[in-house]
């Protein structure tokens, strides 16, 4: 079995949004519970790679790399999450790549831990919940019901994942070659046809997308204090 090792990972931390959803506010740089997003994505990874990449938007840099000082690099990101990927990737030198979502600022360090050491068992691993306890789940097909789905086979996937630097860039050169436009890096890898190890993932680790999920992350960092 190989094993896990921070001095044979590199984090990518993806800062590049620009968080229309969140009234336009460069979710780098949104405070919570103290310090900003990307200040807590950067603690969460920094004990488990021993490189650390942030992409930003072009805007934002300057403000970030003061922010976050040295011990890790920024870099201005792409106008899409696959191409801030990419720009990431060009810098990145360890064999696996952690991706972490600077909007999900609760995931636990035994988290980031366990999908590391997955994807070196296996080559890729994604922290995933289950869809639904309760409701029924199927297709739409336009205004109509579609095919029912099996509820017990689908899953919500979570950030941080990780993959061995190998698949991660074949797929991305893939993609490129191909025209591939996909909204998650999971989705590439799959479609390039490499297997993707499931860990469990946390109920906490909400992802930052609207001013409610804002303040529902302020009120936890409001009880631990």
């Amino acid at each position: 079995m190989v094993e896990y090792s921070p001095s044979r990972t590199s984090a990518l931390i993806l800062a590049a949004g620009h968080g229309s959803r969140l009234g336009g506010r460069q979710k780098a740089l949104v405070e919570v519970g103290g310090a900003t997003l990307v200040e807590h994505a950067v603690r969460s990874v920094q004990h488990v790679a021993s490189q650390v990449l942030v992409g930003v938007a072009e805007g934002s840099a300057p403000a970030v790399s003061e922010i976050l000082g040295s011990g890790c690099e920024v870099v201005v990101g792409g106008a899409t999450r696959q191409l801030t990927v990419q720009h990431l990737l060009a810098r990145a030198v360890n064999e696996i790549i952690l991706i972490h979502d600077v909007a999900r600022p609760l995931a636990s360090p035994e988290l980031f831990e366990a999908v590391a050491e997955a994807a070196f068992r296996f080559g890729g691993a994604v922290p995933v919940l289950p869809a639904t306890r309760r409701d029924s789940i199927a297709l739409g097909d336009g205004d109509w019901l579609g095919a029912p789905l099996p509820r017990g086979d689908v899953v919500l996937t979570q950030t941080p994942y990780a993959f061995s630097r190998e698949s991660l860039v074949k797929a991305m050169r893939r993609a490129e070659e191909d025209g591939w436009q996909d909204t998650t890096i999971t989705a590439l890898l799959t479609r390039a046809g490499h297997r993707i190890r499931l860990v469990e993932g946390e109920a906490a680790n909400v992802k930052i997308t609207f001013p409610e999920d804002l303040a529902a992350v302020a009120r936890e960092y409001a009880s631990r204090s």
